[in-house]
């Protein structure tokens, strides 16, 4: 019943926000409820793919890697789950000389999306089966890192006062500096997608004391500058940012959490012989860019199942404003930026105090970021960034974690990059 009532809700914002149609809600909930009932009975008759349910733990007792859970907290409370692997399927025991590898997950995202493909095909597992020590890190506000010393993230809307920032100036740092005490190692190797590469870059231009703990950053999909994201419906929400923004806070929504019923719906709705699974399809893809042959559409109910995995609204907020300025800045309040900052505009991250060796990998297909938004990225950095622009004309956003192909595509290179910078490897 609670994913029909979410179903009922989506359909009757989306009618009620279209003034030319009107729908009478006993036909609307008619036809939800058709529509619900076609789901079930698709659903029931397709065979879904086994990792499709499991969480962190599972999947990797699944795959028969180690796990370890660590909790941290951040100087701002908030208590962060990170997941360890701490050696390979071949090895019996960790070793504190085994290098480490930091891994930061996308918007939206947790540490379960570089797991999705397995141990023949997921970075962090292919990395633990040659001898890395593996840390998957969250951040504040995904299904992991829900708790904070004070706040509580269903009654308090202090909780969701944070955006990419305060996950790159508190949240990164904290996990960070836990790794390497844990660890005792000189330095880490980082690699982070999305939003895990923006988070690194708050970190080393605010903190740049942080830039010596890295032997190398490697930055998959960098998001720092947006001017040219090509996405129709991220364009579209950014036309009409400010309405988003006065619903949501209008109706007392600052976050989004995992919600395990949207999951439900979305394995129901998104199976591969759901009548809606082109849809699901086709909506992922005008946000990401269009790559179907690189799109396992059997494992969209894996990714679906923890993902979208928790939100601040504010994150929204913060990435419209970096679209509409064309600019890496601070969080714009406004009439408020001379109480927060002591100035009138918000204060624009200072790129050039980014010292660490950078490693950039981009497609040129990706809708989100554009291979112009990340020259001019590189082109401000001191140091020339090791760029390496991949050669699959359609690979898209979400290819760097999913694509089919992408061990070949992609992380073939990252792992000799990460080998390349790694003192231990090259003993």
């Amino acid at each position: 019943m609670k994913v029909k009532q979410i179903l009922w809700t989506i359909l009757f914002v989306a009618s009620s926000s279209v003034s030319a149609v009107k729908f009478e809600n006993n036909s609307l909930q008619n036809l939800v409820g058709l529509a619900w009932t076609l789901l079930e009975k698709s659903s029931s008759f397709v065979p879904m793919h086994p990792d499709t349910k499991l969480n962190v733990p599972q999947f990797l007792a699944k795959y028969h890697y180690p796990l370890e859970c660590h909790d941290v907290t951040t100087e701002d409370g908030y208590i962060l789950t990170m997941h360890r692997i701490p050696h390979g399927r071949r090895d019996t025991k960790s070793d504190s000389e085994k290098p480490v590898v930091f891994f930061k997950h996308c918007f939206m995202c947790s540490s379960r999306d570089w797991l999705l493909l397995g141990p023949t095909r997921s970075l962090p597992m292919i990395l633990a089966d040659q001898g890395y020590d593996v840390w998957l890190a969250n951040t504040r506000g995904n299904l992991h890192s829900m708790k904070h010393k004070t706040l509580n993230p269903d009654t308090d809307s202090q909780f969701w006062d944070f955006s990419f920032h305060e996950k790159g100036y508190y949240d990164l740092p904290a996990s960070i500096d836990y790794v390497i005490e844990t660890t005792k190692s000189e330095k880490i190797t980082y690699i982070g997608h999305s939003q895990g590469t923006t988070e690194a870059m708050v970190l080393t231009s605010t903190r740049p004391e942080y830039n010596e703990k890295f032997y190398s950053m490697i930055l998959l999909s960098p998001v720092v500058y947006l001017e040219h994201v090509k996405s129709p419906l991220i364009l579209l929400m950014t036309q009409y940012r400010q309405e988003v923004e006065s619903f949501l806070y209008g109706n007392n929504i600052y976050g989004i959490p995992w919600n395990p019923w949207i999951s439900v719906f979305a394995q129901k709705a998104c199976n591969i012989i759901s009548p809606f699974h082109h849809i699901c399809v086709n909506i992922l893809e005008l946000i990401i860019g269009y790559d179907l042959p690189q799109l396992d559409r059997f494992l969209l109910t894996v990714l679906l199942s923890y993902t979208p995995a928790g939100f601040s609204v504010k994150e929204l907020i913060h990435f419209g404003q970096a679209i509409t300025s064309g600019e890496f800045k601070q969080f714009d309040y406004g009439l408020m930026n001379s109480q927060k900052y002591g100035r009138e505009t918000s204060p624009v991250y200072d790129v050039s105090k980014i010292t660490a060796p950078i490693i950039t990998y981009y497609g040129k297909n990706d809708y989100l970021v554009d291979v112009l938004d990340v020259e001019k990225f590189m082109n401000q950095l001191p140091t020339k960034p090791e760029a390496h622009l991949i050669e699959w004309e359609l690979f898209n956003h979400f290819d760097f974690i999913f694509a089919k192909n992408v061990k070949r595509l992609l992380y073939d290179s990252v792992i000799d990059v990460v080998n390349k910078y790694n003192k231990f490897v090259n003993k």
